[in-house]
């Protein structure tokens, strides 16, 4: 069966103001941030595919897997 991409849910999550504030994020930049956390822990943990935690993140699936590289 192969997987619909099409079909997308949105998750919210909430931040303090003081943590972008500490870590010196936009709103931009936190939520790339936890885009990309996100995706890297389905992938290393629950075995997700790369297309899948790719699309998550933003990125191609090479940018991902330069990440997740990275992480080992």
């Amino acid at each position: 069966m192969k997987p619909v991409n099409s079909e997308r849910m949105q998750i919210e999550i909430q931040i303090p103001k003081a943590v972008l504030f500490d870590v010196k994020y936009t709103v931009e930049q936190a939520t790339n941030f936890a885009k990309k956390e996100v995706a890297l822990g389905f992938y290393m943990q629950k075995g997700v595919s790369v297309a899948l935690c790719s699309q998550i993140a933003g990125m191609s699936e090479k940018e991902f897997l330069v990440e997740v590289k990275d992480r080992k």
